[in-house]
């Protein structure tokens, strides 16, 4: 048992095979009467035919899964993990863990609306096209190989109407820092005040409140996104102003970044991408 749960917490490991390990999953639950479960499932130490009995199992199972993590070794295994999976969740963390020659193949127009969050760890190059299958309120990505350029390329994507429109709260961790003039290159955008522009967010994962920050408009202006940095949330209205955001703010003028004019605030010194859109 993990102590300092809310919830006990129990694992179990062994060298018998699955079906052996589900009938006595199958006991433990009717011992304990639990109706919730937690699915974590790992491509790489099981055979195709035993990750799917396997799986098969918890999805015909009734009791309710709130969080499922899924690691694939092999593109098949996302492919056949998204056809299949059918159950309303709280939360999938997804581990993309195969080789880059390995191409994902996915219908057109894949969508689920199963899961309020969604976490993507990809070792991979990045694919956009991936994110949109995802209808959540929350999406975050951890990328081995994203670049200021794809950051760039996702946010016009946005402007454009090309991602998935369900998204509220985006944020990716990518391996280099992020440098603001090569990620806004060609995007016309705005540095709000932050001692008059204050917002509440509210998603399935968080609620606090973002100063100012940095609004880009979709080109048909239907909805607006803020970037702004997570050690900048606060947690109402009435909380203080970091003098860091303030000092930004007048550095910058009130505008950041449109065709003509040259960027200020030429690097911010973290990997981490923040995307609140309204």
């Amino acid at each position: 048992m993990v102590e300092n749960q809310v919830t006990p917490a129990y694992a179990y490991f062994s060298k018998k095979p699955p079906s052996e390990l589900l009938r006595l999953l199958e006991r433990v639950i009717d011992l304990f009467k639990n109706s919730t479960i937690h699915l974590d499932f790992d491509s790489r130490f099981w055979t195709r035919h035993d990750f799917i009995s396997s799986f098969n199992w918890f999805i015909e199972n009734p009791s309710e899964v709130p969080y499922v993590s899924m690691t694939c070794s092999h593109a098949e295994g996302v492919q056949f993990f998204l056809e299949n999976y059918k159950k309303p969740s709280k939360k999938l963390r997804l581990v993309l863990d195969y080789e880059n020659d390995e191409e994902l193949e996915l219908p057109d127009n894949l969508e689920t609306t199963l899961f309020e969050e969604v976490e993507i760890h990809n070792s991979n190059s990045v694919n956009f096209n991936f994110y949109n299958i995802f209808s959540c309120s929350t999406l975050d990505c951890y990328e081995a190989q994203l670049t200021n350029q794809d950051l760039n390329t996702f946010i016009k994507n946005w402007q454009l109407g090309l991602t998935n429109s369900h998204w509220r709260s985006v944020y990716i961790e990518m391996s280099e820092l992020i440098k603001l003039q090569d990620v806004l290159n060609g995007i016309s955008a705005t540095y709000r005040d932050p001692r008059t522009v204050k917002r509440q967010v509210s998603t399935a994962k968080e609620s606090c409140w973002i100063f100012g920050g940095i609004d880009i408009q979709k080109h048909d202006g239907s909805a607006t996104a803020t970037i702004q940095w997570m050690d900048h949330k606060v947690e109402n209205e009435d909380s203080e102003v970091p003098n860091k955001l303030i000092e930004e703010y007048e550095r910058n003028n009130g505008i950041i970044l449109d065709e003509e004019n040259e960027l200020r605030l030429l690097r911010y010194p973290q990997a981490e991408f923040f995307m609140y859109i309204w």
